[in-house]
């Protein structure tokens, strides 16, 4: 759907996904990642041209290293766990990575101090934290490459998304108040039952 698309520009336009003079090469560790979400179906509309690296083994600081280098990986997606075995890597050599454009942080609540163990081994490179429901094709917020995180966060909530915390009572909570996340997008795609 065209509103989808254009309710969540602001999402595209900063991670330069219309950006099509640079060419990007994707690096997954689960085609899940590729298979679901809005973001995937504007990656094949749109980014035809560019590369997609996925391997269902398991994930290795050692196998990422040598994926990162043999097919000029320059975006990687990937889940907290697994951002976390790469920094505390004693084998890590972080200018390995400086062809990295962007690291993706999907699937996973990432920690505040993950976030600034991140930063410190990579301080030039932009960790991208995305929250959503890719089942319903719903990107519902998202850090930008430029936001300086404090505290636990998962970004802004995009425009024309409403979002509310319901807690144990099926009511609704207060900030800071753990419940069950509700996303409703301006326009529905792919609801309809």
């Amino acid at each position: 759907s065209m509103r989808v698309f254009v309710c969540s520009s602001s999402f595209f336009s900063h991670l330069k996904l219309f950006d099509i003079s640079l060419s990007f090469r994707y690096l997954s560790f689960s085609p899940i990642y590729f298979s679901t979400g809005l973001i995937s179906t504007i990656m094949v509309a749109l980014r035809k041209d560019d590369t997609r690296v996925m391997t269902c083994q398991p994930f290795s600081v050692e196998l990422l290293m040598m994926l990162v280098k043999r097919y000029n990986i320059n975006v990687f997606q990937a889940a907290p766990y697994q951002l976390t075995l790469l920094i505390q890597h004693p084998l890590l050599i972080p200018s390995e990575f400086d062809q990295i454009l962007m690291f993706f942080a999907l699937g996973g609540l990432v920690s505040e101090s993950l976030r600034k163990e991140f930063r410190q081994v990579f301080p030039q490179h932009p960790l991208i934290i995305g929250y959503g429901m890719s089942e319903a094709c719903i990107c519902i917020s998202s850090t930008a490459p430029v936001d300086n995180i404090e505290g636990l966060t998962v970004g802004r909530i995009f425009t024309n998304v409403q979002v509310k915390v319901i807690g144990k009572n099926g009511n609704e909570v207060d900030i800071g108040v753990s419940g069950e996340v509700q996303a409703k997008p301006e326009f529905p795609f792919l609801v309809r039952a």
